[in-house]
């Protein structure tokens, strides 16, 4: 069950860093120019931030993967009328 969680964390990562973003630049909306630096900061960080946590779930997501890529790989095929799925032994 946490196993299910953490994926699903981390899938939902980016989308609420992106979701942060645009409530941060709908604050900051203004035509002072100090606002506007401030907003491009903001979005600097923000773009940053949100590479960041794809980089983190894709590596996280990698190195929790418990699929077994050692060994040899049978394909699927076709038996007595059903697919039998490919595996790997």
């Amino acid at each position: 069950m946490t196993a299910v969680l953490f994926r699903l964390l981390l899938f939902l990562l980016p989308f609420l860093a992106f979701a942060l973003w645009v409530w941060l630049m709908r604050r900051e909306k203004s035509d002072d120019p100090r606002a506007q630096k401030r907003a491009e900061r903001w979005q600097t960080l923000a773009g940053i931030g949100l590479i960041a946590s794809v980089a983190l779930s894709l590596g996280l997501f990698a190195l929790t993967s418990e699929d077994n890529t050692e060994g040899q790989y049978t394909a699927p095929r076709h038996e007595n009328g059903e697919v039998v799925p490919g595996t790997i032994d």
